[in-house]
């Protein structure tokens, strides 16, 4: 039986020496930042109940979540995400307190990558959320606070990326699809021939344009320009009517 004790996981590696100084230095900027800005400081468990990331409505693919069993024989997850334990903090020790919360974290979250893919498994998540504040500004505050934050660090390696849902959950709803986990999981990774496949039964009824909008999807990404190419691909009449939310 072959010995595994002395490498680690795939997916994970050891940190030394100034790997650990950078990381505590840039987490040390971060919460700076976060604590002039009227941010608290939330630390959630490493181990959460599955029943916190299995949900309808949370986009977290089953298949990519380490699982394991307590001593109740109750489902468990190793946290894979960070925002939807802060929303079960923000609905149970939170709840009353006077509105919007604002949150911020540095912890890990741990999901399980195709070997060979360059995605480390277990990454260290550092963000906030704000709860119950006004739509509009809390965007602009979000994206602000982002780019003071990546302003600090010295380096050109970094960028900034802005993204929305609301198109992908409207198409999705005209479409009039229940379980969307596998088209979400094409248009994340790009695969283009799947998904087209995947659409192909809605060639030539009423919901075609619905679908060939879907399909553009894996190509909407990159600078500037993409917003011409958003313009271009949302043009369909019959959609006229709808909007996102």
């Amino acid at each position: 039986m072959k010995s595994y004790d002395l490498i680690t996981p795939e997916g994970t590696r050891d940190l030394l020496y100034e790997e650990c100084i950078a990381r505590r230095s840039a987490e040390e900027m971060l919460r700076g930042i976060f604590l002039a800005h009227g941010y608290s400081e939330v630390i959630t468990p490493a181990l959460e109940f599955y029943d916190v990331f299995n949900n309808k409505t949370r986009n977290i693919r089953q298949e990519s979540m380490y699982k394991l069993t307590d001593e109740k024989g109750r489902l468990m997850a190793l946290r894979p995400d960070s925002t939807l334990p802060i929303a079960r903090i923000a609905a149970t020790r939170l709840k009353g307190c006077a509105l919007p919360l604002k949150l911020f974290y540095t912890q890990n979250i741990y999901r399980s990558n195709p070997k060979m893919s360059g995605r480390d498994d277990e990454i260290t998540q550092s963000g906030i959320e704000i709860i119950g504040g006004e739509r509009r500004r809390s965007d602009l505050e979000a994206l602000c606070l982002a780019a003071q934050a990546l302003d600090m660090f010295d380096s050109s390696e970094v960028r900034l990326e802005i993204g929305d849902n609301g198109f992908y959950k409207f198409l999705i709803k005209q479409l009039e699809i229940e379980d969307d986990e596998a088209i979400r999981v094409l248009i994340k990774n790009k695969n283009t021939p799947e998904l087209k496949a995947l659409l192909e039964k809605y060639s030539g009824s009423e919901k075609e344009p619905a679908a060939k909008m879907l399909l553009g999807l894996p190509t909407l990404f990159g600078a500037g320009e993409v917003f011409g190419k958003a313009e271009e691909l949302f043009a369909f009449p019959s959609l006229k009517s709808g909007s996102p939310d």
